[in-house]
């Protein structure tokens, strides 16, 4: 086969950006149609390595963990890729990581292909595997350890429910992006040396410094591994190449292999090798820790040089570049996570939130899309794929083309690209201490949170998924919990004796203080668990400046380090303050007593995201109209059937956040019909409107789904397979609701807290 050939009939990215290669195109259909499956080789090795080196200090252990496993592990190449590295023993399958947790995998072993959704096929025999290996696990996992860290008065909201960090302490953590550009400059030979060098510096009759020694022996013990993984597949792309027959693939076959002994051991000198080294370490540290999140930063800053040189010389085109950039999207879509049960309802749909994000500023504010940056776009459309996530980072000097690249993007109806703000977002991190010319580089780093790529330890927000519709209802009932009688901030009145919304919002502020401080003290001990039980080495050695400072990441090693809080139904928040404020105490219209007694028996008989889902299954009726047990609305979007008045009203009510300060990111997704975006003059009006969202309401965040009327019919005709909610069944919740909806600017501005000084001190 050829290597590049004309687009397929069926163009999965539209007349605009037109289709897949021929070869990408049928790897595409055989990924996909590949059922996600359990390998446990991961585990079985791990497991040994623990079993074998229990005298060796946990850092080495890790380290061994991930050689042996990069040693011992299947690898393959796949017959159309051009790109060499696989997560496990097949496409999609997801590993085992037994020392984050065990207990539930060995619970659900017997419902992984049973489950209504997120179904992984596994064998009889994986399954004895991980029986028989469990009971070494017992009492050493990070997510045994984490809960013996919390204390016992904040582990009541992780009991309840209420505070929810599972995802962080039965996986790894991510959330990052790793200095590629440094990488791809200096390769790991450099990043060993340098490891190597700091050893050898230490005085070891300082304990001190005698602590930091292992840390760098178990570098230089994780750089070796990974370039001899590498060389792994540089031997099996030579084997392929001797069997082949086409003599096209031949050559491919052996232009991999030489790659794959330049890169990722030294600098990359071409766009093939960039984009090798960048694919390999990207798998390696998927396997090194399995967190979500792992993303590749400013990916078409770092790659371009090495594109525009190829250009230039004739060894690339536009069509050989956006092959070997579907490719990867290929090869990052057969990355894959199995989660338990409980947090899979956090998580539907694997989502693994492999970010790339373009576009934006250089330090001096000039423009920074280049050509690469158009490519990447049309790559992702051609691919059609949930994976990776693509941001664009907007500012006042982004041109009408490009965003009009990103706007035909949308239509395909992928909810991609989103668009984050350089005009929020930069001066925000200056304010918190970034330098500008690190925070012009920033960029997404999940699915909203925003960070300096290779500079920034684990995440920038929280662990814990944190609920305030649940913490308004405890603030409304005198500071106890509706659904367990349990105490969970102090007194402070209830809804049935306020006469004021002052006393409405003074519970609030000070339930949401102690709510705020338990999530504080459950992050800490899931920090700590990370940190003790699960460090790790990659990572860390690839993150400015864990090798200067002779730390991993979670003991401070990153340049910096900022955690923000995680926050659930925003919007239901500030809806059911608006409702209580008009409805209650403006109009009179009913009584607090009323209004309580509706909320505790879900408006019956009354007058005729990821995580909003599951932690609206466990809150009751919230003041906004919303029925118990229906999801929250995720990050600060409307609530379901509240936006009304359309998406400007939307814009202006978010715009009264104050986006400066939540510099961890916050989430706003929008839907639109294809029809509203079918002409070259309505996407020309979307345009003018994102930039007045982002140049004068100072917006944060937007992205769009755009939902085809096929798709609402088929929901009609199969509502089972689509989760909606219902519309207002009584005249109570017309009421709450219509007191929202007729007037857009009356959510409630969030209140500015100042956690140094007392309550009273903010009034």
């Amino acid at each position: 086969m050829t290597a590049f050939t004309q687009s397929t009939p069926t163009a999965l990215g539209g007349p605009h950006f037109g289709g897949l290669t021929e070869r990408m195109a049928a790897w595409r259909e055989e990924i996909l149609d590949t059922e996600p499956s359990v390998c446990v080789e991961r585990a079985v090795i791990t497991t040994q390595t623990y079993r074998d080196n229990a005298d060796q200090p946990l850092g080495m252990v890790r380290a061994l963990m991930l050689k042996n496993v990069l040693e011992r592990m299947t690898i393959y190449i796949e017959p159309a890729s051009r790109l060499a590295g696989n997560q496990a023993s097949a496409d999609r399958a997801a590993p085992i990581m037994p020392e984050y947790a065990v207990d539930w995998v060995i619970n659900e072993l017997d419902e992984f292909a049973k489950r209504p959704g997120d179904r992984f096929t596994i064998s009889e025999e994986a399954k004895q595997t991980l029986r028989e290996i469990a009971p070494f696990w017992r009492g050493r996992t990070l997510n045994e350890h984490a809960l013996a860290l919390m204390p016992a008065d904040a582990k009541r909201f992780y009991d309840l429910g209420i505070i929810h960090p599972e995802g962080n302490i039965t996986s790894g953590d991510a959330h990052i992006a790793v200095n590629y550009r440094r990488l791809l400059a200096d390769g790991l030979a450099t990043y060993r040396r340098r490891a190597q060098e700091a050893l050898d510096a230490l005085d070891l009759t300082d304990p001190a410094q005698l602590e930091q020694a292992p840390f760098y022996r178990s570098l230089i013990v994780v750089f070796d591994a990974v370039i001899a993984f590498a060389h792994r597949y540089a031997d099996l792309a030579e084997q392929l190449a001797a069997a082949e027959t086409a003599p096209e693939r031949q050559a491919e076959l052996r232009e991999m292999a030489r790659v794959l002994r330049v890169v990722p051991e030294h600098p990359a000198n071409t766009f093939h090798e960039a984009v090798q080294s960048i694919w390999l370490v990207h798998v390696a540290l998927q396997i090194e820790s399995n967190g979500h999140s792992l993303s590749y930063g400013r990916l078409d800053q770092y790659l371009w040089p090495f594109l525009r040189e190829d250009l230039e010389a004739g060894r690339e085109t536009d069509a050989s570049a956006t092959e070997l950039l579907t490719n990867l999207w290929l090869k990052t879509f057969t990355v894959n996570k199995i989660r338990s049960w409980s947090h899979t309802r956090f998580s539907a749909g694997s989502p693994l939130y492999q970010n790339v994000t373009i576009g934006g500023q250089h330090p001096d504010g000039s423009d920074a899309v280049n050509h690469l940056s158009y490519l990447i776009i049309a790559s992702v459309a051609q691919a059609h794929l949930p994976q990776p996530n693509l941001t664009v980072r907007y500012h006042h000097g982004l041109s009408d083309n490009f965003m009009n690249e990103a706007i035909e993007l949308m239509r395909l109806g992928t909810g991609m690209p989103a668009f984050n703000s350089d005009e929020v977002i930069i001066p925000s991190l200056i304010e918190r201490g970034v330098v500008p010319e690190d925070a012009h580089d920033y960029s997404a780093i999940g699915c909203v949170e925003v960070a300096v790529p290779g500079r920034w330890g684990y995440r920038c927000t929280g662990m814990s998924f944190l609920n305030f519709p649940k913490a308004l209802l405890v603030a409304l009932n005198d500071g106890v919990d509706p659904a367990s009688g349990t105490r969970l901030a102090p007194t402070c009145g209830h809804l049935r004796d306020m006469t004021s919304f002052e006393q409405v919002m003074s519970a609030w502020d000070s339930t949401i203080r102690e709510f705020q401080r338990n999530c504080i003290v459950l992050d800490a001990a899931c920090d700590l668990a990370l940190e003790h039980q699960v460090p790790d080495l990659l990572c860390s050695g690839l993150v400015d400046d864990c090798i200067g400072r002779g730390k991993t990441l979670k003991e401070g090693g990153a340049v910096y380090d900022f955690v923000s809080g995680l926050q659930v139904g925003i919007a239901n928040l500030g809806d059911s303050l608006a409702a209580i404020k008009k409805v209650v105490f403006e109009d009179h219209a009913i009584t607090g007593a009323q209004l309580w007694e509706a909320l505790q028996s879900d408006f019956a008989g009354t007058s005729s995201i990821s995580a909003n889902v599951p932690q609206g299954a466990s809150t009751a009726a919230t003041p906004d109209g919303r029925h118990a047990g229906q999801p929250l609305a995720e990050g600060c979007s409307p609530s379901h059937g509240a936006d009304v008045n359309g998406p400007t009203a939307v814009f202006k009510s978010v715009s009264k956040l104050e986006t400066d300060r939540i510099t961890g990111g916050v989430l706003l997704n929008q839907k639109v019909n294809p029809q509203i975006l079918a002409k070259p003059e309505d996407r020309a009006k979307l345009i003018a409107m994102l930039r007045a969202f982002f140049n004068r309401l100072h917006g944060f965040h937007v992205q769009y789904n755009v939902v085809d009327r096929a798709v609402l019919l088929d929901a009609q005709a199969h509502p089972e397979q689509h989760r909606g909610s219902d519309r207002p069944r009584c005249r109570l919740q017309r009421l709450l609701r219509g007191a929202v909806q007729a007037d857009p600017g009356r959510h409630h501005r969030p209140y500015r807290a100042d956690p140094l000084k007392s309550p009273a001190a903010q009034n």
